[in-house]
């Protein structure tokens, strides 16, 4: 399936930055407070954003998008109503909107695009948003197989942000969510087409892509172990049962902390070594920190500057902090949670 190029420009940059920030709306935005008479209605905000929308009013519809988000889940009734005008342009703003207001009602409404064409601008939006997101409700054999395909036959960093909305689903049992991660992660890895790097990364494009289907694997967590492991006992080529041993890490898999240690020394690829830095923390836990510790000085410079200027990438040293900084809020909150009841 071919990725449109209002998506590429749109609702990927929703989809890649709602991976790593969600904008929440604010107890007072979930309609705690006495509503105000003078202020517009959501379906009035509604209507106007069709209105700027259809005028290509930018600034308006920025403004109207905000606001509407402000509304929380008071908002919820009457972008239903706005979705189901089918005007693509209005559906994708109010996607943009539904990313920023949490809870399962915003979740759900999203979950109901994915009936949607898959290559229709708002069900690629709200994929986006949903690879950020837990889904906590029953997902139709529609939406379900939206998802499937898209991880099957999206172009690859597509592929990986539906990977990641999939993985997600907690209604849908495990094998089905993970299996066909898995096997979209396989060709990944083993493909040698082209890959171009898109300003938005400092690792290499291959790592980039290959890195979104870990962190599917990340959010499953150690229920995902066996199924990895079983992929792993299957797979034949050097280089697969390499990126499944990372994939193992990314779920906790402690029995691999030893070979990613020495990706992390010792691999040629430079990239690869930043990928196993956090394969190996989240593997070993507290026990990595040594390890994290010693890179902390590592000169290892990316070649790509990503979105971040012109001064040096250290890319090593940037993982290991990022990695020391988790573990360090894990500690934390560990140290002050009630101890387990007893049995």
């Amino acid at each position: 399936m071919s990725t449109t190029s209002a998506y590429v420009a749109a609702a990927r940059a929703v989809a890649l930055f709602t991976m790593a920030v969600l904008v929440v709306a604010s107890p007072a935005a979930a309609g705690t407070e006495p509503a105000d008479s003078s202020r517009p209605t959501p379906t009035q905000l509604v209507d106007r954003l069709q209105a700027a929308t259809t005028a290509g009013a930018e600034a308006t519809r920025e403004a109207l998008v905000t606001e509407l988000a402000v509304c929380g889940e008071a908002a919820l009734p009457a972008i239903e109503v706005g979705l189901g005008r089918k005007d693509e342009r209005l559906s994708y703003s109010l996607v943009r909107v539904l990313t920023r207001i949490e809870g399962d009602g915003a979740t759900s409404l999203l979950v109901g695009l994915l009936k949607g064409k898959p290559d229709a601008m708002p069900t690629q939006a709200a994929v986006g948003s949903l690879s950020s997101r837990p889904i906590r409700r029953a997902l139709t054999a529609a939406e379900l197989n939206t998802l499937t395909q898209l991880v099957k036959q999206d172009d690859a960093v597509g592929a990986g942000i539906a990977a990641n909305a999939l993985v997600r689903c907690l209604k849908v049992a495990l094998p089905i969510r993970l299996r066909p991660v898995l096997a979209r992660f396989a060709q990944e890895v083993t493909s040698d087409a082209p890959r171009v790097h898109d300003g938005t990364s400092y690792v290499s494009p291959r790592v980039r892509v290959l890195q979104q289907f870990l962190l599917a694997f990340f959010y499953v967590g150690k229920p995902a172990i066996d199924l990895i492991a079983a992929e792993r006992e299957k797979a034949e080529q050097p280089e697969l049962r390499k990126w499944l041993g990372l994939a193992l890490g990314h779920a906790g898999d402690a029995r691999v902390g030893k070979e990613l240690e020495g990706l992390v020394r010792d691999d040629p690829d430079r990239y690869v070594r930043s990928a196993a830095i956090y394969a190996y923390a989240r593997a070993m836990g507290q026990d990595a920190v040594p390890l994290l510790q010693s890179l902390l000085t590592d000169t290892t410079v990316s070649e790509y500057h990503g979105c971040v200027g012109t001064e040096p990438i250290y890319l090593l040293r940037w993982a290991a902090q990022g990695e020391l900084a988790r573990l360090k809020r894990e500690a934390a909150a560990a140290a002050t949670s009630p101890p387990a009841p007893s049995p």
